[in-house]
């Protein structure tokens, strides 16, 4: 009979798959063996703290492994996203505090919104320009989160009629 796996050691367990795929292929070697010692270790707290080890360890390494282009590329991807999130934030604290609602001109929040939103076109630029056309799905996947994101910063001003 097998016993019951605790949360924490399911989420160790799914932190070390997850670290697997991040390391490249020559170092596969390097996964197995962080998922058996995982397996090995009896407290599921430890195990936990070796699977966010192991995953730091393989951010690092595949990080490391990346060449220019790949880095610019995920900086590309990435940066908008948040970019657009930062902008949809700003709309929400505006509307929670009533910030600069009663001012005649566009405040510092109109202007922050409009660099974060404006400020985006050059990351996704780089995104397009360093992105590997082969593999489309990697292509389109991130480039419809960078869409999304920006739809939801954009359609909260048509919401709150900002």
């Amino acid at each position: 009979m097998q016993r019951m796996r605790s949360p924490l050691r399911k989420l160790a367990s799914a932190i070390t798959s997850h670290s697997k795929t991040l390391l490249p292929s020559e170092k596969a070697d390097w996964g197995r063996a962080m998922e058996q010692e995982a397996s090995s270790i009896d407290s599921d707290f430890s195990a936990l703290k070796w699977a966010l080890g192991c995953a730091f360890a393989c951010y690092l390494e595949g990080k490391r492994v990346m060449t220019a282009q790949e880095r610019a590329n995920k900086l590309g991807e990435v940066a908008p996203v948040i970019m657009s999130f930062l902008a949809f934030v700003i709309v929400l604290v505006v509307v929670a505090t009533g910030w600069e609602r009663h001012s005649t001109d566009e405040g510092a929040a109109a202007h922050l919104f409009q660099l974060l939103i404006v400020g985006q076109a050059p990351f996704v630029l780089m995104f397009l320009l360093t992105a590997k056309w082969s593999n489309l799905v990697k292509v389109v996947k991130p480039f419809a989160i960078q869409v999304g994101a920006l739809a939801l910063a954009l359609g909260s001003l048509a919401v709150f009629r900002l």
